[in-house]
């Protein structure tokens, strides 16, 4: 553990010395910087659409009980809340391609557990995106 931390600190300063005489930044550097980045904002928005889904089931069960079944308002928040699934499946598939292409370029230098962090990250989104979709289901069926 001591030497990958040497090794880091090395590759740091070698970057660092190589930047200062005027060298371009390494790629591969810059390339994992960026999945790195659009792997956390992709899981963010997610997680963001998720709690707003829910907000929106929990606006439903007001509406019907306010205004009935039939209401207008509704219908509406339906089809809001089906475009918001359709949201968050399209995210979770571009996340796992993210995924999958930073894993595909930096498949031996991932430790385990970051993959296994990564993947869980994904399972859950994935889990409760399929509960949410459940209590819609379930909210259909009582009326």
């Amino acid at each position: 553990m001591s030497q990958r931390i040497k090794i880091a600190t090395l590759q740091t300063k070698i970057e660092f010395m190589i930047l200062s005489l005027g060298g371009k930044p390494d790629a591969d550097k810059a390339e994992n910087k960026f999945y790195e980045g659009e792997f956390e904002n992709t899981a963010k928005t997610i997680k963001e659409n998720l709690k707003a889904c829910r907000e929106k089931l929990a606006e439903r069960s007001e509406k019907i009980a306010l205004f009935g079944y039939q209401s207008k308002e509704r219908i509406l928040l339906d089809e809001e809340i089906k475009d918001m699934f359709g949201a968050c499946e399209q995210g979770l598939s571009y996340l796992r391609d993210v995924f999958k292409r930073y894993q595909k370029k930096n498949g031996r230098k991932l430790p385990q557990f970051e993959i296994e962090a990564r993947s869980k990250n994904i399972d859950l989104l994935r889990k409760n995106l399929n509960l949410l979709k459940d209590e819609f289901q379930a909210q259909l069926e009582r009326t």
